[in-house]
């Protein structure tokens, strides 16, 4: 089988899957052809969204020491979104907190308690101000004190 991909910009591509580079909306043909002179077409229509360009910006440590310097465990570029919602995890799938609204973070306690010195999951969704989609992604931070 052979793929040929076109896009109206005018650029082609060969393979089963390519990778859409572009900065503006395409839309992409598809000619599939096998041995047997059979073919078969599609169309896809690539959208590029100019407002997806807000990043989600979090540390990778912070240090609730009291020093007033990366006490708390937030988006640091907050002031981009409306609000946002983050979950902290233990190492064992415990829920250590779980807040929703503008400049929430963690200060590395759950009920009052401080935690350990170690490294805890996250989850973050947070909607920009510029209107573009809600944006999720998870990773993990590690508390030092």
């Amino acid at each position: 089988e052979s793929y040929t991909w076109i896009n109206d910009l005018g650029e082609s591509f060969f393979g089963p899957s390519i990778i859409a580079n572009s900065t503006s909306t395409a839309e992409y043909a598809l000619t599939v052809s096998n041995e047997f002179g059979c073919l078969n077409y599609d169309t896809i229509k690539v959208t590029v969204n100019p407002l997806e360009e807000t990043l989600l910006l979090l540390p990778t440590a912070f240090s609730p020491n009291g020093d007033g310097i990366n006490d708390i465990f937030r988006l640091a570029n907050f002031e981009e979104f409306e609000n946002y919602i983050l979950r902290v995890y233990n190492r064992w799938g415990g829920l250590l907190y779980d807040n929703q609204g503008f400049n929430v973070g963690w200060d590395g306690s759950y009920l009052g308690v401080k935690q350990n010195i170690g490294v805890y999951s996250y989850y973050i969704e947070a909607q920009p101000i510029n209107g573009a989609s809600i944006m999720k992604t998870s990773g993990t931070v590690s508390l030092i004190r």
